[in-house]
């Protein structure tokens, strides 16, 4: 936030966060010299020096005003720049934090369109696909799958690895959660928040080129402003998937507790 000091015509100070109040002022002087130059056109001779006198006061204020917004807009470049080179770096650990996500949306995406696909059979005995590539590499199972395996033999690895499986179905959610939009979803793992995550992960690292130090001041300013929002959300789905994550655990406790006391019971009777 710009915290402009500025004096104004009346020799007011203020501390201006936009340059509102320096334009409404160059707007009212360009008015009042255009009113002040149709009077003196039709003026008694003995009355138009005294209007010229008039405007060359507004005049002088008018060169004043411009050397404000000048002033203006070289800090606002300073402090968008600031902004910029902050953000990038910040978008750029975003991003590779959500690598996770993004590669569970993918590999989602994959196997949803495998499931419908005419040549199934001949897509999973080709090679694997780039996701499945850097899943193999990112995945904590080992012995690794070779990399020259088939995509089907991918699929059944990384199927074994239930960090980057999902369900293709959300039947039976019992997680509530709310969507962008307020539309409240009973989930049964946390694929949407994860693939939201995802989209907005990969929109806010297509800003960083507007965010480099050619780009025009107003774009630059549009992409912070843009990145800030779309920050502010990927903090509220970050937050999402650590409820996900604690309330299952709490769900998984609470059922192996329940089948203890059940088989516990069982054991008793016979």
């Amino acid at each position: 936030m710009i915290a402009f000091e500025w004096i104004d015509g009346e020799g007011v100070t203020h501390q201006l966060s936009s340059p509102a109040l320096i334009e409404a002022e160059t707007n009212s002087l360009n008015d009042a010299i255009d009113r002040l130059l149709a009077e003196a056109d039709k003026a008694p001779s003995i009355e138009v020096e005294r209007l010229r006198q008039k405007i060359r006061v507004y005049d002088n204020r008018l060169r004043e005003l411009e050397a404000d917004k000048e002033r203006w807009n070289a800090e606002a470049a300073q402090i968008n720049e600031r902004a910029a080179t902050a953000l990038i770096s910040q978008i750029q650990e975003i991003y590779e934090d959500a690598q996770p996500q993004i590669l569970i949306s993918v590999l989602h995406d994959e196997n949803r369109f495998l499931m419908s696909a005419a040549d199934r059979d001949r897509l999973l005995a080709g090679a694997m696909t780039r996701a499945q590539r850097f899943a193999i590499k990112y995945s904590k199972r080992e012995p690794k799958l070779d990399l020259n395996a088939s995509r089907g033999e991918a699929h059944d690895w990384l199927s074994e690895d239930l960090s980057l499986t999902r369900p293709m179905s959300e039947e039976g959610g019992w997680f509530q959660w709310k969507d962008a939009e307020d539309i409240t979803h009973r989930l049964v793992s946390p694929l949407l928040i994860e693939k939201d995550l995802a989209s907005r992960a990969r929109a806010l690292s297509k800003l960083l080129p507007k965010l480099a130090p050619a780009t025009s001041l107003w774009d630059k300013a549009e992409a912070v402003e843009t990145a800030s929002i779309l920050i502010q959300r990927l903090i509220v789905l970050q937050g999402d998937l650590e409820r996900f994550a604690s309330e299952q655990e709490a769900r998984e406790n609470d059922q192996w507790t329940q089948w203890r006391s059940e088989r516990d019971e069982q054991r008793l009777k016979s």
